[in-house]
């Protein structure tokens, strides 16, 4: 590019190098910000990820043992009931006649039932003659708890209502399976079978006439080193579904999903499905299939996946192998609101501030023009000032000021330089008219001697 004015020459080089330099400070700052943005972002994401992973699963323990707490209840009655039955149909000094026993055994369950609100049943389940040896007597006596075997198989249970009603046992020595696999004798053939302390559920059953969901705690009565039969109580699991739901309620807004599955797959309670209790855990969520094999070996888990973040913690019951679980998932987008939120906050801050930035950019780039046009303007000014003066001396124009006599800078030097063509010019005007002037008074001279 080719400039005919030194003042624009400058004054463009300058304002060039100045919106430059302002464009890099502004872009580098505009870079670090959006970098450190991203970086506080992912750090405050990645730390609050951690911390609600950690506190899920410091609530999925404390409901864990609160759920084990309420079933080993159960078990502690039962496990209580089973050593005073052993007593009293032990035979010895101790024990109850064998014609008190059934009376004796069933004011047990029942007070035990009344004593424990949060039952939904006690029950025993005996060996054929293993009570008394007078089965035979107890054919059809639903009244006392027996079937038409005789056996006695009292199963006391509590309604909605509170009401408080005997039945006789039934399936227990059924090995089929109920729909969901579960074995529908399982409670009385597993401790029979000499597996010790049993739980089982869900187990559906059949209490007062209406269909139910159990958790049923089975304890063996052994005497003399043998099964003669189990006594246990049970639990509604309503108030395991009422346990998940007021998790739920507690949490992020009830938008997690706490679902508490048996060491089976199955479905003991769910927040969010209330419909699959009873069925497999994987009809809940397919997406939690992977957590299976935990729950089924009783382990602590977190899956963490770009759509939630779900925890486990086993349920671990009396003197039993068998675990539950409890499983809560947060929506990722619901767990991580808060770094979002402050994602989006420092994205609204870093679009102000850089908004900021190139006005206070451009208003430095404009002043630095205004003040490199000016600095121009006074470089080439006192330049341009001195050619028209030196113009003007070229056309013997001594009369001429030369501008930028006396400054100290390169200015003032041309100038004298100038001044110096100017007395040359001067002294040789002198000189000229001094000789026009001899030539002028030799021709009148000569003119007069002619």
């Amino acid at each position: 590019m080719t400039f005919k004015s030194i003042q624009m020459k400058i004054a463009v080089f300058s304002v060039t190098c100045i919106l430059g330099a302002t464009a890099g400070l502004v872009g580098y700052s505009l870079y670090a910000s959006g970098n450190s943005r991203t970086y506080v972002a992912n750090s405050v994401s990645t730390l609050i990820e951690r911390q609600t992973s950690e506190s899920l699963q410091r609530l999925a323990n404390t409901q864990a043992e609160r759920i084990a707490a309420t079933i080993n209840q159960a078990f502690d009655a039962a496990r209580n009931m089973a050593r005073s039955f052993e007593v009293a149909a032990a035979g010895g000094p101790d024990s109850t006649p064998p014609a008190e026993r059934r009376s004796q055994f069933n004011r047990i369950l029942l007070n035990v039932l009344k004593d424990n609100p949060g039952f939904n049943g006690t029950y025993s389940a005996w060996e054929p003659d293993a009570i008394d040896g007078n089965d035979a007597a107890f054919r059809n006596r639903a009244d006392a708890g027996s079937d038409a075997t005789g056996r006695f198989l009292p199963y006391w249970t509590r309604d909605a209502s509170g009401k408080i009603a005997l039945q006789p046992l039934v399936e227990y020595d059924s090995q089929d399976l109920h729909p969901n696999g579960v074995m529908k004798g399982g409670w009385y053939i597993g401790p029979q079978t000499g597996k010790g302390e049993s739980i089982l559920s869900p187990l559906p059953y059949i209490v007062q006439g209406k269909n139910v969901y159990l958790a049923t705690m089975s304890v063996p009565i052994m005497i003399d080193g043998k099964f003669r039969g189990v006594v246990g109580a049970d639990y509604n699991l309503d108030f395991v579904q009422q346990l998940a739901q007021k998790v739920d309620g507690s949490i992020f807004s009830s938008q997690a999903d706490v679902t508490i599955v048996s060491g089976q797959g199955l479905t003991v309670a769910s927040s969010e499905h209330p419909e699959a209790i009873g069925g497999p855990f994987e009809k809940v969520d397919p997406a939690l299939s992977r957590l299976r094999a935990g729950i089924e070996s009783g382990k602590e888990q977190l899956d963490s996946t770009d759509e939630s973040i779900a925890v486990s913690a086993p349920i671990n019951f009396g003197r039993t192998d068998l675990t539950w679980s409890i499983v809560i998932k947060v929506p990722r987008a619901i767990a991580l609101a808060d770094a979002a939120k402050l994602d989006a906050d420092l994205s609204d801050r870093n679009a102000t501030d850089s908004m900021v930035q190139i006005a206070v950019a451009a208003v430095i780039g404009l002043a630095g023009a205004i003040l490199m046009w000016l600095v121009a303007r006074s470089i080439a000014s006192p330049i341009i000032q001195m050619t028209q003066a030196m113009r003007l001396l070229a056309q013997r124009k001594f009369e001429t000021q030369v501008p930028g006599v006396g400054r100290s800078d390169e200015i003032g030097a041309m100038a004298e330089a100038v001044q110096v063509f100017k007395d040359n010019g001067i002294k040789a005007k002198q000189l000229e008219a001094e000789a026009e002037e001899t030539r002028r008074r030799q021709e009148v001279e000569r003119e007069r001697l002619a």
